[in-house]
């Protein structure tokens, strides 16, 4: 199995006001010791991930600990594959991004949906309950 890390995981795990600061860590920890298989995170996602963490707290030493959560300066430290979207789920978002109508996903989240649909994983670990019915999701 593998999955993939959501922003709101990602985010919430270094943000310790966050209200799922708590679970997020934990889910951190069962993903580093395999509990949920591989993990992989999409640049999209990092990029959601550095964006939503600087809004939310303001502080730029927070959005590098989210940098350094996913891409941890020792290789050793490293939990998650940094996986690029691509072309090809790029416009497979797209077209499911425009035929969403008022669904409330981000485009972001509509990438990730891509990917897991590809076969490039098997879930997401996520608090966004809003992927619930398009793929399946741990959180």
């Amino acid at each position: 199995m593998t999955v993939v890390v959501d922003t709101s995981v990602l985010v919430a795990a270094v943000n310790e006001r966050d209200e799922n600061h708590t679970r997020a860590l934990a889910l951190v920890e069962e993903i580093r010791q395999g509990r949920h298989g591989g993990a992989l995170t999409t640049d999209f996602v990092l990029d959601e991930v550095v964006t939503v963490t600087l809004a939310r707290t303001g502080r730029h030493e927070r959005a590098m600990d989210a940098i350094d959560l996913i891409l941890p300066s020792d290789p050793d430290a490293a939990w998650i594959a940094l996986d690029p979207v691509g072309e090809e789920a790029f416009f497979r978002a797209l077209d499911l991004f425009r035929r969403a109508g008022r669904r409330e996903l981000s485009f972001t989240d509509w990438t990730t949906v891509a990917v897991v649909r590809s076969g490039r994983a098997d879930a997401v670990v996520s608090f966004d309950q809003d992927f619930d019915g398009l793929v399946t999701r741990i959180g």
